[in-house]
């Protein structure tokens, strides 16, 4: 009985993450107002669905991003069917005045297009930099603003609620950092005696930190469509060089993106 009951529960879940979900891409477009993104980030969390609906059906993604074009830079937002009202009042939460508005899905050159994906390049339980003295956006407006007439730019970043297992996973391992281990058998590098050094416990209280924020799993994707897969590269190369202001405890690491990914996957 155990076995069926496995292999039931196994094909639900692939099910679900097969199944393609329509949504829509909108333009976000807000007044010059300051917001909040740790408000934004509490609303879009509700989007997390009941266990059993995800196992049924998924978990899909939401899509921010930026889009350049023609020198101009746009704000972008892709939502599942049914979400948008709810989108939008939790963006107009946390960024009052903003406002939505319908595009049709765009074509995609069959040349000279490249895509790569970012994941982050330490255990994904430590978090890149999130406080700064200036706007960390500045250097990806500029590098998404290099993309002139005839030529596409997009950064995509895909953001699906987790539940509140990561949270205990994440409270887990930063208790076996502080004490000198990391679930393996051999102590860590900085430990003698049974004792965590400095390292470690940075690490720990980074972790701890990270896990009062509410979790989702992200992809990061970056689309260049120009007339020479060189001038796509370079425009590739610029947006990578961007993202190099979030450097901390973890960073993003930048290579081909799986084919067939898609935003319910």
């Amino acid at each position: 009985m155990i076995v069926p009951l496995v292999l039931v529960v196994l094909v639900l879940a692939l099910r679900g993450r097969l199944r393609r979900l329509a949504g829509q891409t909108y333009e976000v477009t807000a007044p010059a107002a300051s917001g909040s993104p740790g408000q934004l980030l509490v609303g879009l969390h509700g989007l997390l669905r009941p266990e059993l609906e995800r196992l049924m059906s998924g978990q899909p993604f939401i899509a921010l991003g930026l889009n350049g074009r023609a020198r101009q830079v746009g704000l972008r937002i892709w939502i599942p069917q049914g979400q948008a009202d709810f989108v939008l009042g939790v963006l107009r939460g946390a960024y009052p005045g903003v406002e939505l508005t319908a595009l049709g899905e765009p074509a995609l050159a069959t040349r000279n297009h490249a895509v790569i994906r970012a994941g982050l390049a330490r255990d994904d339980l430590l978090p890149i930099k999130t406080r700064f003295a200036d706007e960390p956006l500045a250097a990806l407006i500029a590098a998404a603003a290099r993309a002139g007439e005839g030529e596409d730019l997009s950064l995509e970043l895909l953001v699906r609620p987790k539940s509140e297992h990561w949270e205990r996973r994440a409270i887990a391992r930063a208790q076996r950092l502080r004490d000198g281990r990391a679930g393996i058998a051999l102590p860590l590098p900085g430990v003698i005696g049974g004792g965590a050094w400095e390292f470690e416990r940075r690490h720990a209280a980074s972790i701890e930190a990270k896990a009062q924020s509410p979790g989702f799993d992200c992809v990061l994707q970056v689309h260049a469509a120009s007339a020479s897969r060189a001038r796509s590269a370079e425009l590739l190369r610029g947006v990578v060089a961007g993202f190099g202001v979030y450097a901390g405890d973890n960073k993003f690491a930048f290579g081909p993106a799986a084919a067939g990914c898609t935003r319910d996957s």
